[in-house]
């Protein structure tokens, strides 16, 4: 077609050139043909936007018949076991109380229905568990009590009265600005006063769930794998989304012409063919990278190992130095109920007394609460031993929230909550649902050279990549890899490379 233009706009070229225009009769027949090869042109436009459309439109229908793996309807039931039979953490973690009550001491004047709503939460997962709270159990300080009060009054008429709670919070402020870290200390109290009834909850859900798969743990970890496997396959492999990259222009079409992907395999010193290999060692790599990203998680956890000694009895020490102080402060503040109350007790300055007492005790209490959960984690720790692997430190790390945050607020500073939460979740997804091989056979104390395992194994399948190409070109050579997948995805695929190249050149024109 672009041969027959170019000769049409010649002879045009040609045939205007060769008309005289010395008069006005010779200027209207000017006129005329110029108008005549407008209108032919215009209709060409058009009959060239159709076809231009008619093939976009054909791919684009043709990119929606995918044949998706079929993935297993078992997945959240697989991720709900894995949460329930974990045996580094607690019911403390296994019901978010960890994460909810981390939250609510990190409050937010500004956002007091938040606030409210983690309170709310908290409460739900009491009530879950077989405790029905009530305005007695908020007696870590008259403050408390009164809001909670409220609070319970409010939610038991089913909806909460933000504006009542907010005046409420601020008649209290001023004299109490620490409410809210006690309402925090409180509902942490009342879990480890109510221990023993939440495993019971927690075991007999882990037995339901047992049940309901019919599986051994084996398989149910074998399974969420390869559902969250499959999963990816089914996004990876999606045509639809292929194509929305391209035109989006997160891919660029450039980099998978044919030479291109020649050059990629002559990269990796390997010859074009065995994919199933490529996807492997691109696992492998993955793997190796998110070793590399963790690195100081484990090498964190590694120092407290190494002191380990310190950390006996750390937790069960420090709860019990909390409870004993928990216990004096609740005394106080039914102390001053008591006498608030007795008719023939009316010394103020008595109960002022008893206030001033109870709000220091809870000042001093503040630091123990903030180093609680993490000596809970340092004795786990002190538990492992030489036989314990990599995998295992990032398993210990991912089960337990509150350490996870303050190291990675730590390494990675003013990094918001939203995106802390990002790679807590990012590490969990690693560790439970990953094909992991490398660092589960690494042991805590062990040094391995893991690029050049990585390097050996692959040479001897066909592979030529240097453990220096592995360690310093981590990035690029999975980036090779998953465009040389990407490539054959749509080789296998009902639509090609010149398919996808017509679209990316020709979306400007349909999408004007």
């Amino acid at each position: 077609m672009n041969n027959t233009l170019e000769t049409q706009i010649a002879s045009i070229k040609e045939a205007m050139g060769n008309m005289p225009k010395n008069n006005i009769k010779n200027k209207n027949k000017y006129k005329e043909y110029i108008e005549s090869i407008l209108n032919d042109v215009t209709e060409l436009k058009e009959k060239i936007y159709k076809e231009i459309n008619d093939r976009y439109q054909n791919i684009i229908i043709k990119s929606k018949n995918n044949n998706e793996i079929e993935t297993d309807p078992r997945i959240e039931k697989y991720k709900e076991y894995i949460n329930l039979s974990n045996n580094y953490n607690t019911s403390y973690e296994k019901s978010h109380l960890d994460r909810i009550i981390d939250e609510i001491t990190r409050f937010n004047q500004d956002d007091l229905n938040k606030i409210n709503e983690d309170i709310k939460k908290c409460i739900v997962v009491f009530n879950n568990v077989g405790i029905k709270l009530t305005n007695d159990s908020f007696n870590y300080s008259i403050y408390t009590n009164k809001y909670m009060k409220l609070f319970l009054d409010e939610l038991n008429n089913s909806n909460l009265d933000n504006d009542k709670l907010k005046q409420c919070f601020e008649e209290i402020y001023w004299q109490c600005p620490d409410l809210i870290i006690e309402i925090a200390f409180n509902l942490s109290h009342l879990y480890y006063q109510n221990k023993k009834q939440f495993d019971r909850y927690y075991n007999n859900e882990l037995e339901k769930v047992e049940k309901e798969l019919n599986i051994t743990e084996k398989e149910i970890n074998s399974n969420l794998k390869i559902a969250t496997r499959n999963n990816y396959l089914n996004t990876r492999n999606n045509l639809n989304n292929i194509i929305s990259r391209f035109l989006n222009k997160e891919y660029n079409i450039n980099d998978y012409s044919q030479d291109k992907i020649n050059s990629y395999y002559a990269q990796i010193g390997s010859n074009e063919g065995n994919i199933e290999l490529i996807d492997n060692l691109l696992t492998t790599l993955k793997e190796y990278r998110y070793y590399k990203d963790n690195l100081h998680i484990i090498d964190d956890i590694k120092n407290i190992y190494k002191e380990k000694a310190k950390y006996k009895d750390a937790f069960k020490n420090k709860l019990k130095e909390i409870t004993k102080t928990n216990n004096k402060i609740i005394g106080l503040t039914k102390k001053y109920f008591s006498k608030e109350k007795s008719k023939l007790f009316n010394n103020k300055e008595k109960l002022e007394k008893i206030l001033l007492d109870s709000e220091n005790e809870i000042i001093n209490i503040k630091k123990s609460y903030e180093e609680l959960e993490l000596d809970k984690f340092n004795e786990l720790v002190f538990t492992l031993t030489d036989a314990n692997t990599l995998y295992d430190l990032l398993k210990i790390a991912s089960s337990y929230y509150i350490y996870l945050k303050k190291l990675i607020e730590k390494n990675n500073e003013g990094i918001s909550i939203e995106e802390i939460n990002k790679k807590v979740e990012e590490l969990e997804l690693f560790i439970n649902s990953f094909d992991i091989n490398i660092i589960s056979n690494i042991s805590i104390n062990e040094e391995r050279d893991i690029p050049t395992i990585i390097s050996d194994k692959y040479k001897l399948l066909g592979i030529k990549i240097t453990n220096d190409v592995i360690d310093n070109s981590l990035d690029t050579i999975i980036d090779i890899l998953e465009k040389i997948l990407l490539k054959n995805i749509i080789d296998k695929s009902n639509i090609k490379y010149e398919d996808i190249e017509f679209l990316c050149n020709s979306n400007e024109i349909i999408n004007k």
